[in-house]
């Protein structure tokens, strides 16, 4: 009898063992589970956000600010190291800023548009686009310029963007430093032209300021360990249509941002996109002069190529991703990771 009592005793102690072991597994694998998902925008391998050595110390204080702002825990960063820029990686920080210009430059086409009577067809857009492109522009950029909803029109135009450099630093809010040239499409004339993003992360929200105010701060320049001092800024607000949809760096969504700024440069800064073609895409056309007269004639058999589905291939620095269009023709994009504007262009497999 006492045997079975002792058997039972210890076939309960097993049961109860079995019962606590599960419940700290489940709760293990949960907790992991929601990092993961907490942290799909992160630094992390799968995001591609790699940095310099030189920028480590840089990231592990980006939950942190400068010494002395009342907003922020201080983690050890000053407010000089809080001024410094670093190259602009193949991030979601890059897509994101991207994404930003874009959408900017969008609205002060309608605005134009508006003025002008263009495609208008009688049907009035519910956006109040004088009021939705203000609500982009950064305070500094508001005082500095004497710009209001009212007369904001004077900015519109219908403009693109070829970027050819980029800045990251962290102060109050992420902040992404782009140089390049712009485009105004109705004149086809260019200029030298830049933007700064600055991108509130946590709401999801940003703010520009155009080149005019960039020229009159000396920013038209700009490497790696230079300084920017926005310090004096405040966090980005959510205001109405200001908000941004955050990018995530799948092959395909990659890709596709890469083949449209080849395209972009490809009618407005020949140039600058037959320097990224590979060389045996280069050999095709002989010269930058070659390529262009091409591209002038052939620009719309270029316009429709597009990503149908694309996969990812990672050798050391370099991502190499394998597209295809929607006839299944193969091209292939080369991007250095830790420079977002360093990348190549292979056409060869596409007759365009």
């Amino acid at each position: 009898m006492k045997d079975k009592k002792t058997l039972l005793l210890i076939i309960v102690g097993i049961l109860l063992l079995l019962i606590i072991i599960t419940i700290i597994l489940t709760n293990t694998l949960k907790n992991k589970s929601q990092s993961n998902f907490d942290n799909i925008s992160a630094n992390s391998d799968e995001e591609r956000n790699i940095i310099d050595a030189s920028a480590a110390e840089y990231y592990n204080v980006i939950e942190a600010n400068i010494v002395n702002n009342p907003n922020f825990e201080s983690k050890g960063i000053t407010e000089e190291d809080s001024k410094k820029v670093y190259t602009l990686n193949l991030s979601t920080l890059f897509m994101n800023a991207m994404d930003c210009v874009d959408l900017f430059n969008s609205r002060l086409g309608s605005i134009y548009d508006e003025e002008h009577n263009i495609n208008q067809d009688g049907n009035m857009s519910d956006i109040d686009f004088k009021k939705a492109t203000y609500n982009c522009l950064d305070p500094i950029y508001i005082s500095n310029s004497n710009i209001s909803e009212e007369n904001i029109n004077q900015l519109a135009g219908h403009y693109v963007f070829v970027p050819t450099s980029g800045f990251r630093c962290l102060q109050i809010n992420q902040i992404v430093v782009l140089f390049g040239n712009r485009i105004d499409t109705d004149n086809k004339t260019q200029e030298e032209y830049g933007y700064i993003v600055q991108l509130n992360e946590s709401d999801k929200v940003f703010s520009i300021i155009p080149y005019d105010f960039m020229k009159s701060a000396g920013i038209t320049s700009m490497q790696e360990g230079n300084k920017i001092n926005l310090n004096d800024s405040k966090k980005v607000e959510a205001k109405e249509n200001n908000y941004y949809s955050p990018s995530r760096l799948e092959a395909r969504r990659v890709a596709t941002e890469y083949l449209k700024m080849f395209k972009v440069a490809s009618i407005n800064n020949p140039d600058l996109a037959y320097s990224k073609l590979t060389s045996e895409n280069k050999s095709k056309y002989g010269s930058a002069e070659k390529f262009k007269q091409y591209m002038n004639s052939n620009y719309d058999k270029l316009n429709a190529i597009n990503v149908s589905t694309a996969t990812e291939n990672k050798d050391g620095d370099y991502y190499t991703y394998t597209c295809y269009d929607y006839n299944g023709n193969t091209f292939y994009i080369k991007v250095y990771s830790k420079n977002a504007f360093e990348y190549a262009i292979e056409l060869s497999n596409i007759a365009f």
